[in-house]
């Protein structure tokens, strides 16, 4: 996908432009060009170069339509891009533009921005979807991982479709960019825009007192998002968020009764895949909590180590578990104190929790489907056995040998299947009634991560 990108990194200036043309490479940490000048009726009208120079032709210096400038008056002012060019003048678009200028005497084109800092959470929240490009790509604000960005006030990605992502050495590299809060007691991040998304980054610490949230979220995405060390839920779900490769641990270290590494609330409706949840310490904490009405989707999902619940439910909710593992948690897999919750599970391991796989409340009124679970015996089974609740309506369940689990390395946080009992072992049937309809049939693994076939006739490695 394309992007109108702009850029944050060490030694930027948020006076900067952020980027020259939505560049698709990340700029220096100078303007390419600085006026002083006046403005006026969106025209910034040169008087000389900044800094003492002399410099008063930007169309001899290069700069063209389709750059982005930044006029201010030594504070953040209005971003645009540029609309014309003439010797004397640059003249602002009047739609792909942010911010006022008035009293703007600084023209900055080009230069990344120095980003959120303390109680500064510029860029994020400051840039519209409306300053793009001139092919009209959505906007991507990117965060290099060259600096911590500490903060003391939360950010707040309110505006439509605007991405926020982190990376190394080239945009959409996949590399973190860490943002923390240190001894400040708030929430750190806060999504609401419609469309947002945050990427690639790592939100951390955030003070000795409170029960703040990592991240507080009612829209958008998270991918590859890690939350780590806060006082409140790592991520809290209030709206309908979709939720992909993230890691939350080391949260709710207040230990508040339920909550965890993701708490899901009010109208929250979330779709959870391939985010390892694990390792939320405190007698009360859980990796997923429900506490509102859903519905809940989670494939592909590791819950471990947490210690309370994998999962606790404690309201109406409507959840769905595939290919998931629970593995190590202080309580249940999963476990549901609400009478009307509704829960299905299918091809996920329940493994040595510290009481059932799953447990229902006891005047539980719903039916639990839980289809093809696998089960550890001996060390690797659950203390007080695999399920407990007069309305699980179980099928095809997989006890494995006893003492092994079906993983490579779970006590590190290597869930790759390599026991042959749990591959290929998941539910994975169709059904074919019409004639000359026939035959067709899956053979999933029990488990989170679906193990690789060696390729025919010569040597494979594991994908991880």
């Amino acid at each position: 996908m394309a992007y109108t990108n702009f850029c944050c990194r060490s030694g930027g200036n948020n006076l900067n432009a952020g980027t020259r043309k939505g560049d698709t490479t990340e700029p220096g940490t100078a303007p390419s060009f600085a006026y002083n000048g006046t403005f006026a009726t969106d025209t910034f009208t040169v008087t000389s170069g900044a800094q003492g120079g002399s410099t008063t032709n930007p169309q001899a210096d290069g700069v063209v339509a389709g750059d982005f400038v930044h006029v201010s008056n030594g504070a953040v002012g209005r971003i645009a891009r540029v609309a014309s060019v003439t010797t004397t003048t640059i003249v602002l678009d009047t739609t792909a533009t942010v911010g006022s200028g008035t009293g703007a005497t600084l023209a900055n084109v080009g230069g990344a921005w120095a980003g959120p800092s303390g109680a500064t959470g510029f860029p994020i929240g400051t840039l519209t979807n409306a300053v793009t490009n001139t092919s009209g790509n959505n906007v991507r604000i990117n965060l290099k991982n060259n600096q911590t960005y500490s903060i003391s006030a939360f950010l707040s990605s309110n505006q439509a479709a605007v991405s926020v992502q982190g990376y190394s050495s080239s945009y959409g590299d996949f590399g973190k960019a860490t943002i923390d809060a240190s001894t400040n007691a708030i929430s750190l991040y806060s999504q609401t825009g419609a469309g947002t998304l945050l990427a690639d980054a790592i939100l951390q610490n955030n003070g000795a007192s409170g029960i703040n949230a990592g991240i507080a979220v009612t829209a958008g995405a998270l991918t590859r998002v890690v939350v780590n060390t806060v006082r409140g839920a790592g991520i809290s779900v209030t709206g309908t968020v979709r939720i992909e490769e993230c890691e939350t641990y080391a949260c709710n270290s207040a230990n508040s009764a339920s909550s965890g590494g993701v708490l899901v609330s009010g109208s929250g409706i979330a779709r959870i895949s391939r985010c390892t949840i694990h390792d939320n310490v405190g007698s009360n904490s859980n990796g997923l909590v429900l506490t509102g009405a859903g519905p809940v989707f989670v494939k592909n999902t590791i819950f471990d180590s947490n210690e309370n619940d994998g999962v606790l439910i404690t309201a109406t909710s409507v959840a769905t578990f595939e290919d998931c593992d629970f593995y190590n948690n202080g309580r249940d897999g999963i476990e549901s104190t609400a009478t009307q919750a509704q829960l299905y599970s299918e091809n996920s391991n329940f493994i040595k929790n510290g009481r059932y796989g799953a447990e229902q409340a006891a005047s539980t009124v719903r039916n639990w489907f839980i289809v093809n679970a696998g089960y550890g015996a001996g060390t690797a089974a659950n203390a007080s056995g695999t399920t407990s609740g007069a309305n699980i309506q179980e099928t095809g369940a997989v006890t494995y040998a006893s003492n092994v689990t079906p993983w490579v390395d779970p006590a590190n946080g290597d869930f790759r299947i390599n026991l042959a009992a749990a591959k290929g072992a998941g539910r994975g049937t169709f059904t074919e009634t019409a004639a000359s309809y026939t035959g067709t049939v899956g053979y999933p693994d029990i488990g989170a991560a679906q193990h690789i076939d060696p390729a025919s006739g010569g040597s494979f490695a594991w994908v991880g």
